[in-house]
């Protein structure tokens, strides 16, 4: 999808005002820590004009920000939005609403397909009633009375270990019919599943690995522990792992150590701030920033191409996206979901 892009950026013609720009760079355009100007559009060809397919929050009946996206195996696409789960065949939107029409903050799905939700002091999964119909199956009422205000659901993981859905305070996991639940000393920063292996860091001490009991420090790990919004945590290669925060760039771990990974991206996510990332399947990442728009970054730290509300999204506020079973990217919005092919 990404080559896709790339081939139409080189075959671009401007031809009226309403004409998508498509603003592609490299490490270059970062010179001596600065921004280079915005590079102008190539020219282009209508028939190099890639197609982008904005869904507007009056099209899909729901609210504007959408935080999550996942895809089923029959192709469906299941969207957190702001007062639910928007769930979309190809040609019709449905609106699954959760209790108390919460926010469908974070979502996941397993091998078998079950969607699982991550909401305000409410976690459960998808499944079908009687009509055939999806709806929202609560796990609120396996948890502990005492440990049942854990606050928004911020990542919700699949693993072999079972689901966990982490909030501010509390990690949760559903395995074997259970919900067991554990409350660190420390708030968490963020965490992410790694090879099957759950990470997160936490406020004051770090980067860490959880056990399956306990969260136990890594080597290195405290120069996260102050770092905000490091709950982007994802593999680089080999046994690397890359770890991007809210507004001091990226971090990676080897095993040994946690070390600054400076990137030509720095300044943007300083400015910009950084919300998600995920690898694509050409191996670069692409970043969701919450002012600046979506960027594409190879493994070597350089900018590949940015695009934003001036090119082709419906806003510069990107809480996350997610690339389709036919390479197509979503973009889920401050006001409204996108498709780029």
């Amino acid at each position: 999808m990404i080559q896709k892009l790339m081939t139409c950026l080189r075959s671009m013609t401007i031809s009226r005002a309403a004409l998508l720009l498509l603003i592609c760079g490299s490490a270059s355009q970062f010179v001596g820590g600065q921004v280079a100007p915005r590079p102008q559009p190539a020219s282009r060809t209508e028939s190099g004009r890639p197609f982008i397919r904005n869904y507007s929050p009056r099209e899909y009946q729901a609210h504007g920000q959408n935080w999550a996206i996942v895809q089923d195996q029959r192709g469906v696409m299941y969207v957190g939005n702001s007062i639910g789960v928007l769930e979309y065949d190809g040609s019709t939107w449905r609106l699954i609403h959760l209790p108390k029409d919460n926010l469908g903050r974070s979502l996941a799905i397993d091998d078998n397909g079950r969607v699982y939700v991550g909401s305000a002091d409410a976690i459960g999964y998808l499944a079908p009633d009687l009509t055939g119909l999806n709806q929202f199956v609560s796990l609120v009422d396996k948890i502990p009375a005492e440990d049942r205000a854990f606050g928004d659901v911020n990542k919700t993981s699949v693993t072999s270990h079972g689901v966990y859905f982490q909030s501010p305070t509390h990690l949760l996991r559903w395995a074997n019919n259970q919900i067991r639940v554990w409350k660190p000393s420390e708030p968490f920063l963020g965490s992410g599943v790694v090879r099957d292996q759950l990470y997160a860091v936490l406020k004051g001490i770090g980067l860490t690995r959880f056990d399956g009991e306990n969260f136990v420090p890594v080597p290195g790990g405290s120069e996260l522990r102050d770092k905000g919004g490091a709950g982007n945590i994802l593999p680089l290669d080999g046994n690397r792992i890359l770890i991007g925060t809210r507004r001091e760039g990226f971090f990676i771990f080897d095993g040994n150590s946690v070390t600054p990974f400076p990137t030509a991206l720095d300044r943007f996510i300083r400015e910009k701030g950084l919300y998600h990332v995920r690898q694509m399947t050409d191996g670069n990442f692409a970043l969701a920033a919450t002012q600046g728009g979506l960027a594409i970054m190879d493994r070597l730290g350089n900018l590949v191409m940015l695009l934003d509300k001036e090119s082709v999204l419906p806003s510069n506020s990107i809480y996350y996206f997610f690339s389709d079973r036919k390479g197509a990217l979503w973009a889920g919005t401050e006001r409204g979901i996108s498709r780029i092919e």
